[in-house]
């Protein structure tokens, strides 16, 4: 096998992959989030963040969420799609594109959030469910 024909090898099976690991990543978003800037650490009112998974057919989609947040400067279905860098980009109805990185920083239940590309990025805890 030429090293041309590996390339395309190596990019089709990526590709193959792409579905199975957005999947992994709109699942890993879900729930609410409490989010903070580090200069704004002492806010009681810190933002929230609401992403929800979307449905089709019964199987979660890839390519689309459901978000609220910001005091509502993000909202509606949102499409989602791989930025570089590691970055999820959620593309919102109503408001700007955000990216994403869940679970940085080595820590459960949480993810980075840059309103921009160049802006300063938000550190997001899951919030618990409530217990009904």
């Amino acid at each position: 096998m030429n090293a041309r024909a590996a390339l395309v090898a190596v990019a089709l099976a990526a590709a193959a992959a792409a579905p199975a690991h957005a999947q992994a990543n709109v699942q890993s978003l879900a729930g609410a989030w409490e989010c903070r800037q580090p200069e704004h650490v002492g806010s009681t009112t810190p933002p929230i963040l609401y992403i929800g998974v979307a449905r089709s057919g019964g199987e979660v989609r890839s390519d689309l969420v459901e978000v609220d947040g910001f005091a509502r400067a993000v909202s509606g279905m949102a499409k989602v799609s791989a930025a570089d860098g590691g970055w999820t980009q959620v593309a919102p109805e109503s408001g700007a594109p955000f990216l994403v990185q869940p679970g940085t920083g080595g820590a459960h239940g949480a993810m980075t959030v840059k309103r921009s590309p160049n802006g300063t990025p938000y550190r997001c805890l899951r919030l618990p469910y409530p217990k009904i």
